[in-house]
């Protein structure tokens, strides 16, 4: 035998066992507790250690468990009833505490070293890389684009402080912090010198395979659905789809703050109440401390643009963490993502029937629309931002409540939420 090895297992309850065919293996028939009566006898278990209640314990106890006989020593817990604390009121409220402390640091040194960097960055890009006016364009000046440098910057320091002075569970960050950075020099590359569309989706393309295959091998979003292979291919197309999202809807200031600021909220406070890894709500903590940075130079009218080198890895960082929040509560991912994809796919399938060039730069998106009809930009991104909290607020309702009728519920006002901006954005006036 090796050591620590066991020679014999005993697994039997009681002296009812019966022999099998193997002169050392037993079988038994034990009772069972119907899956009713136990839900409703945890019920019990609940309501009596909210009340301090040892006496229907005991009794829930005696009639649930057969032969179950109290020890003499529980009842010296009984004693000291009027004096017993639960442990949340010493334990969870410092924890909470420390927890919502950690948030803020994190925030707020992201968005500290975004606004820094951004601030630094912003005399060498208005030498070097500005955005000029034209007939497709929503500003009427010359602007300096590049800002994401100073909010993928400051991500990927806070992040890689993180992972190097703290432990974080898994998810691993580092593949998509490694895929952003790919994503920032492409799109810098296409901010300075306009890359063919070729060349762009196949850098998104790569990038989004090498984050999927590194993703654990046991995530599974759909299991009983889809094979393993098909998919992880729907996801490398579902996040370079994402990241084009993204990228097209940065058209106005403030924009791509009014959609990444409830979304990356929304994954925290999920995060915060256990429904996502901590190292996704660490992520999304990161990713708003960064944007509300980059809000300060981007108000309009903007001094400064986000540019492909902030949209495109900011895009793929949101897709990463939606995969999460998917696999946690799919509803809850759809509706966070609900006006991006909405106002992208909407647009994209407009265009294609109409025979336009779906990957050339339009200003045909409903928030470009509400411009062009008379809405002000402030207005816009105003209705963005509400849309974003209220779809939030459904996402976070749908993954505590976790049932078809709030999932349902959930995903109709969802829907007539984006219905009525959409809408009022094809409207204008």
């Amino acid at each position: 035998m090796r050591p620590g090895e066991k020679l014999f297992e005993e697994l039997l309850i009681g002296e009812n066992a019966t022999g099998t065919n193997h002169p050392r293996i037993f079988k038994t028939s034990e009772p069972i507790l119907p899956y009713e009566d136990l839900l409703a006898a945890l019920e019990r278990v609940e309501d009596a250690i909210q009340q301090v209640d040892l006496a229907e314990l005991q009794d829930m106890l005696r009639t649930t468990v057969e032969g179950y006989v109290p020890a003499g020593a529980v009842h010296a817990v009984a004693a000291g009833k009027d004096e017993w604390q639960p442990a949340s009121r010493t334990c969870t409220e410092p924890m909470f505490e420390a927890d919502f402390a950690s948030c803020v640091a994190v925030v707020t040194a992201s968005a500290v070293l975004s606004a820094g960097l951004i601030f630094l960055l912003k005399p060498l890009l208005a030498r070097h890389l500005l955005a000029h006016p034209n007939e497709r364009s929503s500003h009427a000046t010359a602007t300096p684009e590049g800002a994401g440098y100073g909010v993928m910057g400051a991500l990927l320091a806070v992040c890689t402080a993180l992972l190097l002075f703290a432990t974080l569970p898994p998810p691993s960050l580092i593949p998509v912090l490694a895929g952003a950075a790919v994503l920032t020099v492409v799109g810098g590359l296409d901010d300075a010198h306009a890359l063919a569309v070729s060349w762009r989706l196949l850098a998104q393309a790569l990038v989004a395979l090498g984050v999927v295959l590194l993703m654990p091998q046991d995530f599974r979003l759909l299991p009983d659905l889809l094979p393993l292979g098909l998919e992880r291919a729907l996801l490398v197309i579902g996040v370079v789809g994402f990241v084009n999202a993204i990228n097209f809807l940065d058209g106005l200031d403030w924009m791509t703050v009014a959609q990444v600021v409830p979304m990356t909220l929304g994954a925290a406070i999920l995060c915060g109440l256990g429904v996502l890894p901590v190292s996704i709500g660490v992520l999304a903590l990161t990713l708003l401390g960064a944007m509300l940075g980059f809000a300060a130079f981007n108000k309009h009218p903007a001094r400064i643009f986000l540019g492909d080198a902030g949209s495109l890895p900011i895009g793929l960082v949101l897709a990463y963490m939606l995969i999460y929040v998917a696999e946690a509560h799919i509803v809850s991912a759809i509706l966070l993502a609900l006006y991006t994809l909405a106002d992208a796919a909407l647009t994209f399938f407009r265009r294609l029937r109409n025979g336009e060039r779906v990957f050339s730069a339009h200003r045909s998106h409903f928030y470009q629309r509400a411009v062009t009809q008379g809405l002000r930009v402030p207005q816009v991104t105003a209705r963005v931002f509400w849309l974003g909290l209220w779809l939030m607020t459904l996402a976070i309702a749908a993954a505590l409540a976790r049932t078809l009728a709030a999932d349902i519920s959930a995903l109709l006002m969802g829907l007539a939420g984006v219905w009525f901006v959409l809408f009022n954005f094809a409207k204008g006036r």
